[in-house]
């Protein structure tokens, strides 16, 4: 699956893949965030590689597409935590 500096492509796992190249950025296009759901519908883990480290307001806008409001949920000193 490709889009505008997206690549998404499969792990050698039972499930996962790797995104490379997205850009965290305020204007993530929906088309980008459409491929991002996606592939998370397709493989359920998601990797993201290939790209500038977001700032916490733009990882927590990023992942408020997909639901999570609370920053506090997801990050914890730039690290995902689950």
């Amino acid at each position: 699956m490709t889009g505008p500096h997206l690549l998404v492509a499969p792990l050698a796992a039972p499930f996962g893949a790797v995104v490379r190249s997205l850009a965290f950025s305020d204007d993530t296009s929906p088309g980008t965030v459409a491929q991002v759901e996606q592939a998370i519908g397709q493989y359920q883990v998601l990797v993201f590689r290939g790209h500038q480290p977001p700032t916490d307001r733009q990882l927590a806008e990023f992942t408020g597409r997909f639901g999570v409001r609370n920053p506090n949920d997801l990050v914890r000193n730039r690290t995902i935590i689950g």
